[in-house]
């Protein structure tokens, strides 16, 4: 009777181990928002965790100055990053999110969201991710690129292949038909040649930028202004 007791007592205690795989001390959550993490956590998983899988938004500053994190897969049911979530945070090399079932974007990820994050190299985007638009007098403020001030190691964006917008053509992000160019990775050195499709450049598009050179088609219609001030080192040809 009593080694029953007992392995009754050890099969509860790893269910519950199963069940939440991350203590509640770890975190501070207000509602759907998590506010701050406190753990100490190499990888966090929110698709595992019964309280974490239900979290909607994340927090300005929730992961900054972590200096343990190196892997964040977020659930679909992500539909904000506030800015500056990940702000040094020293050993992060990895972000992905659950795919939604829904066919609209919704997924704001803000401006300087991954801030100062030396290690990031690889990010997935899924195919809610909503890229920053126009606001009411038609001024884009924000682009792909704005995430990742100060990430010099970024070398992998991949999009899901349901994404209404995007894709990735080697290595850098574009619309489907490769007519605007949104992103080229921080990482990418050594000479750019932009496709002959692209017709515009979006906002950002080079930022943080480590190549030596870029070339632009002869008869590019368009060149935000954000793209230019923020180029490092490159020069347009």
């Amino acid at each position: 009777m009593k080694r029953k007791i007992v392995l009754l007592s050890l099969l509860i205690m790893a269910i519950c181990s199963w069940a939440q795989p991350y203590p509640e001390s770890s975190y501070e959550i207000d509602g759907g928002y998590l506010m701050k993490w406190k753990g100490t956590e190499t990888e966090i998983d929110f698709t595992k965790d019964p309280v974490l899988k239900n979290i909607y938004r994340i927090y300005s500053h929730a992961f900054q100055n972590n200096t343990t994190l190196e892997k964040v897969i977020f659930s679909k049911n992500i539909v904000e990053l506030g800015g500056q979530v990940f702000e040094n945070c020293e050993n992060l090399k990895e972000v992905t999110f659950e795919e939604s079932e829904s066919e609209v974007p919704f997924l704001d990820i803000y401006s300087m969201t991954f801030y100062k994050c030396p290690q990031l190299e690889k990010i997935h985007l899924p195919r809610q991710y909503k890229i920053p638009g126009a606001d009411f007098n038609g001024i884009i403020w924000g682009g792909l690129g704005e995430m990742f001030e100060e990430c010099d190691a970024v070398s992998s964006i991949t999009v899901s292949s349901n994404h209404p917008t995007l894709r990735v053509y080697n290595g850098a992000v574009y619309n489907k038909d490769r007519t605007q160019l949104f992103y080229v990775p921080s990482g990418t050195t050594g000479d750019f040649t932009v496709p002959t499709s692209v017709k515009e450049l979006y906002n950002y598009t080079f930022y943080n930028s480590h190549l030596s050179s870029v070339f632009l088609p002869a008869d590019i219609e368009e060149i935000n202004a954000a793209i230019v001030f923020m180029i490092q080192q490159e020069k347009l040809l």
